[in-house]
């Protein structure tokens, strides 16, 4: 080819936001699909193989046909960068999860893992994903040789804080409806977090502010999307206060019966 690989790479580069045309253009020559590889695989969705949605955007996958991709072409894995795990319980909760599993330990260089789920608000989410996928989603974020640098939650479900009690990569969580506080035990020297961000919590629990003080005394960035008006009476205060020194980045948005449909705020500094 005439044009330098270089060149097409950062076009490709700009191509990555939309996966459809990024795999169009990738099927006009060979060389054109093991260049634009790195920016087809670095930011995917799996789907629960059983799951009602589609997977014709060119970045989701069902679990089972990722699974065999990864497994054929071992060296896509080292791509992808950004994972998104969406499970949708159509069948029984006790399956749930088990094709995401076997998936996980091939994703050694993910920087951001991120977890949708439509549980029910009374059933943690890990507890009703299948041991296999607990076991995994758990190595993945304990490892210590992973680049894993993000978590996010989107969940209505108790997610265990605990969870985050040994990880030694993760700098930046995001958790979207109430935590589960269940066993929670703050240990001597917690992690600290570089960003934190709170979407949609409905409660607020000592311990989660017990959590929260060993972890963000160094805070870099907080967002909190928030609706009930008491859990931002209670819960903005005790946070400026544990993060006020360190906070560079603050944005808040904030819905309102009022006849505002939203507040939002944003503050950052160099």
């Amino acid at each position: 080819m005439a044009v330098p690989p270089e060149i097409i790479s950062h076009i490709f580069s700009y191509l990555q936001s939309d996966p459809i045309i990024l795999e169009i253009c990738s099927r006009a020559h060979p060389i054109l699909s093991r260049i634009a590889e790195p920016f087809r695989y670095a930011d995917i969705v799996v789907l629960d193989n059983m799951s009602d949605m589609d997977d014709k955007d060119g970045r989701t996958y069902f679990a089972a046909k990722l699974h065999t991709l990864l497994t054929e072409h071992p060296h896509i894995a080292n791509y992808v960068r950004r994972l998104e795990i969406r499970v949708s319980l159509n069948k029984s909760i006790d399956g749930a999860g088990v094709g995401f599993a076997p998936i996980l330990p091939m994703l050694m260089q993910l920087d951001r893992i991120s977890l949708t789920s439509e549980i029910e608000d009374s059933h943690p989410i890990i507890e009703n994903l299948s041991a296999e996928f607990r076991e995994a989603f758990k190595n993945r974020l304990l490892s210590p040789t992973s680049a894993l640098n993000e978590v996010a939650i989107f969940s209505n479900s108790n997610f265990p804080l605990r969870i985050f009690d040994d990880c030694t990569t993760v700098k930046s969580i995001l958790l979207c409806g109430s935590p589960n506080y269940n066993d929670l035990v703050v240990p001597s020297n917690p992690p600290i977090l570089d960003s934190l961000a709170l979407h949609d919590w409905i409660c607020i629990d000592p311990l989660f502010l017990a959590w929260a003080r060993e972890r963000i005394q160094s805070l870099r960035s907080l967002s909190l999307h928030l609706r009930n008006p008491i859990i931002v009476h209670k819960l903005c205060p005790e946070l400026f206060g544990m993060c006020s020194s360190s906070l560079t980045n603050l944005r808040l948005h904030i819905f309102s019966r009022c006849k505002f449909r939203s507040v939002c705020f944003t503050f950052a500094t160099e």
